[in-house]
């Protein structure tokens, strides 16, 4: 966002607000309301106009914005409590704040952890350079690429985008300057836009593999719609990654046809680099198990609900584990509490994590940010407004394909220009809240509020759309107008594919 629009959003904000507070609310909406305080679906509308317009403007820090909903939504509640369900104002103000630590955003918290720890130790790199010299990756352009990009995918689905992609950034330069390439040829456009591409597919897969997946889970278990688990996200995010990415290759290919490039690839000087890391230190050992570990432990909590339709007898008799995994936060924190108190050496005593180290990957406004989300959704779903936006948006057109189209393109379109992240905070609640009003399944719900959370992540168009974008444009290997161009044709792309798949997939693994 530009410096004079954050001047501009700071004033807007706040005025949209006042001017919406003062406004006489429609007849409508006055019905949806909570008994005794017909004001609230409009004043909650106020609340979210003016977080949506700072947001939007990137007048404050994101995660600063994300705390203007917990402080009016406590004081409106501790206004009314009993109209917003609370039986004080206390009770009220402590469920507000206390959203900021919600499970899921513990959840987020355990896997920036475990990504800090991965790049502390350098098994990050250890892990892209294996795979980028791999027998698979072969000696031609094309080969090579997909294998760089390949690698982006599979980290993106365990740490953040960006940090996958400034792993792979300096291999691919490297390739690039190796083989010859020079900023405006087309090997290195190719090369550049796949591995900032990749990144956003990898991040479909998993819970943490990208915030606005969180973001989708969240707001519904918040609405009480549905859970679904971080085994039952793999279940529809992988083949929709692999999906994703098979895509990726596929328009990429047909656009650059890489195997006219005639470009040689350096694949030994990639394993010299590899070579250069020596053995596989202890605490590189280390933190590999407890990655493993805390992967294992997402899959056994997740086996009772996997098994519930195959093997019910065999799903009630695992059914204790929920007691000793009773939420997804458990297993990485557990792993994480691990790391730091196992010593990398006794003489000298030196920790395996230090706070620098092991927090490095932390991104405490993204945290903020859900936090902030949830509370939006949470006083859209209390005051009515959820059930007004219904119908005014909706009407008697109550199909599901209609709702998730509605949200996968006001998603696809808002990423290029807002953060992906802020882009899903405003829709999740949003969506959910309809969807529920509409009296919609769970699985109806959840598949559209997840597409439209996976279309926030096709932020594929600009530098501005998302970290890994702008990472590859300040290469100089990739052209404004062709990163548009590729963007859009392998947004649509994506679009087109997975949103189907989505249909077929995510409501056959919802627990409601």
């Amino acid at each position: 966002m530009r410096g004079s629009a954050k001047p501009l959003g700071l004033a807007l904000g706040p005025l949209l607000a006042l001017a919406m507070s003062l406004y006489p609310a429609p007849a409508s909406m006055a019905q949806y309301a909570p008994t005794g305080f017909p004001e609230a679906p409009k004043l909650v509308l106020a609340i979210a106009a003016w977080t949506f317009a700072w947001w939007v403007s990137g007048a404050l820090p994101l995660g600063i914005t994300a705390l203007l909903p917990g402080v009016c939504a406590s004081i409106l509640y501790a206004s009314y409590p009993k109209a917003f369900g609370y039986a004080s104002a206390s009770a009220a103000v402590k469920a507000v704040f206390s959203t900021y630590m919600d499970p899921t955003i513990v959840l987020f918290l355990g896997g920036f952890i475990l990504a800090s720890a991965i790049a502390a130790t350098g098994l990050d790199k250890r892990i892209a350079y294996g795979l980028a010299a791999s027998r698979f990756a072969g000696e031609s352009a094309a080969s090579t690429s997909f294998m760089i990009w390949t690698a982006c995918w599979f980290l993106s689905m365990w740490i953040s985008n960006t940090a996958a992609t400034m792993i792979l950034y300096p291999i691919a330069l490297s390739i690039l300057t190796a083989s010859g390439s020079r900023p405006g040829s087309k090997f290195g456009e190719f090369l550049m836009l796949g591995l900032a591409y990749a990144a956003s597919a990898g991040g479909l897969a998993t819970i943490i593999g990208t915030p606005p997946n969180l973001l989708a889970v969240s707001a519904l278990e918040n609405a009480k719609v549905a859970s679904i688990p971080f085994a039952a996200w793999m279940v529809f995010g992988i083949p929709i990654s692999i999906v994703a990415l098979a895509i990726l290759y596929a328009v990429l290919g047909t656009i650059y046809k890489p195997g006219a490039m005639g470009t040689s690839m350096p694949r030994e000087k990639i394993r010299e680099f590899g070579r250069a890391l020596g053995p596989m230190r202890k605490e590189e050992g280390i933190v590999l198990g407890g990655f493993a570990t805390t992967v294992a432990l997402w899959i056994i909590r997740g086996l009772p609900d996997a098994l519930r339709y195959t093997a019910p007898a065999l799903a009630e008799r695992l059914s204790p584990i929920e007691a000793f995994l009773p939420n997804d936060c458990v297993p990485p924190l557990i792993v994480a509490l691990a790391l730091f108190a196992i010593p990398a050496s006794l003489r000298p005593y030196t920790p395996l994590l230090t706070w620098e180290t092991g927090t490095k990957y932390v991104e405490w406004e993204v945290l903020l940010i859900f936090g902030g989300g949830l509370v939006l959704g949470d006083a859209i779903l209390r005051s009515g407004l959820a059930r007004w936006m219904a119908a005014g948006l909706m009407g008697e057109r109550t199909g599901i394909a209609l709702l998730a189209a509605i949200g996968v393109a006001m998603g696809f379109a808002m990423t290029q220009f807002t953060s992906n992240t802020s882009t899903a905070a405003m829709l999740a609640p949003l969506i959910v809240g309809i969807g529920r009003e509409l009296g919609m399944g769970a699985g109806g719900v959840a598949f559209a509020v997840v597409s439209s959370a996976l279309a926030t992540s096709f932020a594929l168009m600009f530098p501005v759309s998302t970290p890994p974008n702008a990472i590859v444009y300040g290469s100089g290997y990739v052209r404004m107008d062709r990163m548009a161009f590729v963007g859009l044709i392998l947004g649509l792309a994506w679009i087109a594919a997975l949103m189907p798949l989505c249909w077929i997939l995510v409501p056959r693994v919802i627990r409601a």
